[in-house]
């Protein structure tokens, strides 16, 4: 069960460092807003990993 765990919460952070990546790469592109929401998307994400866990 232990593993299981593990592997879900490696799967999340790779989640959010790809969502901190595409909101970089918005950044490049010009493009404020959509790497506004993908930064603000994976706070969230990251603050409800550290809740659960």
């Amino acid at each position: 069960m232990f593993a299981v765990d593990a592997v879900v919460f490696v799967i999340w952070e790779l989640v959010i460092l790809a969502f901190l990546v595409f909101s970089a790469v918005s950044l490049y592109f010009q493009r404020l807003q959509l790497a506004f929401i993908l930064v603000c998307f994976a706070l969230l994400l990251l603050v409800c990993l550290k809740v659960t866990k």
